[in-house]
């Protein structure tokens, strides 16, 4: 993408320098740059739709003014692409800086209000959620998780000098369990551990870190993308490349926004972590009743085979 602007802003210079506009950069309303963001705009309204019928199909629990928010905001930004405000936008100043505001202030506040990532997340098909499976499962994660909680002396108890590499082993096939539910989106962590309690306070700090991630790696791409943007800005006269510099500005400080606001950036918990009251495994009463069959049939042997012996000690005498 970065490629392709810088392209596009030195063909929009060379015009400039020629003293004339072509049919792509000319000021008018539906413009190349907003036919674009329009697209952009019902592929983000059609993957919540669709996310939020998933989730009320598995009975999520969701804030009731999230899906509004979302419908506002979005219609917000649908009403400040499509004519007649942006065709007033391009011969009226005030109409310019309206629309604007109706973009900063309405919309992508509302947007960001409705939580959309983990509904597009839900939303998005197998093929591109296995990005977010792909980092809950990935080594680094793990390592900094047992780094951050201090679990190699609990993860390897027996081991004289217990290893990260052989504790992210044993945390990834003996306590870490990741589920992904195919037909309705959702991941399931399961922590297997001898504490019930600590399991629970596990299992929600993996989220938690996971989330924490992913936000810092958002809040970073978005801060040098925009301070890229904001760069070719300052570089280029043309009225029209500036409006689609300033369209991109906006989605990144959007996604800005929203990766500092909300703590459950990538990854909504829905069903927290609590320690069970019943105990999963060891389950004691299918030990002490295998243990009294296993005995029971131990005796039985023993019980027959003693005669037996007996008799075969009789019938050849030494």
């Amino acid at each position: 993408m970065r490629i392709a602007i810088a392209l596009f802003i030195a063909l929009g210079q060379a015009s400039v320098a020629a003293h004339e506009l072509d049919e792509l950069t000319a000021p008018r309303a539906l413009s190349p740059f907003d036919s674009v963001v329009l697209g952009f705009l019902l592929i983000i309204g059609a993957l919540y739709a669709v996310g939020s019928r998933r989730l009320s199909q598995i009975g999520a629990k969701r804030r009731a003014f999230e899906p509004i928010a979302f419908a506002v905001g979005w219609a917000a930004l649908m009403v400040s692409v499509l004519p007649p405000i942006d065709a007033l936008a391009i011969e009226l100043f005030s109409v310019h800086m309206a629309q604007h505001e109706l973009m900063m202030l309405v919309g992508g506040p509302l947007v960001m209000a409705g939580r959309p990532v983990p509904v597009w997340l839900i939303a998005l098909p197998p093929a591109l959620k296995r990005t977010a499976v792909a980092i809950l499962q990935s080594r680094s994660l793990i390592e900094g998780f047992i780094e951050r909680r201090n679990l190699l002396g609990e993860l390897l108890p027996n081991r004289k000098k217990p290893t990260l590499w052989f504790g992210v082993k044993e945390f990834k096939e003996g306590v870490l369990t990741i589920k992904d539910d195919k037909r309705t989106g959702l991941i399931t962590i399961d922590i297997d551990w001898k504490d019930a309690s600590v399991a629970a306070q596990w299992a929600n700090g993996f989220v938690a870190l996971a989330n924490e991630r992913i936000r810092a790696r958002a809040i970073d791409e978005s801060t040098r993308n925009i301070a890229f943007l904001t760069k070719q800005v300052s570089q280029t006269s043309v009225v029209e490349v500036q409006h689609a510099l300033y369209g991109l500005i906006e989605n990144e400080t959007k996604t800005l926004m929203l990766a500092n606001a909300r703590v459950e950036y990538a990854f909504t918990v829905i069903d927290p972590a609590v320690p069970p009251e019943r105990k999963f495994s060891p389950r004691r009463s299918l030990i002490v009743l295998g243990g009294i069959l296993a005995g029971l049939t131990i005796g039985f042997m023993i019980a027959y085979a003693r005669p037996a012996l007996a008799r075969l000690k009789k019938s050849n005498p030494t």
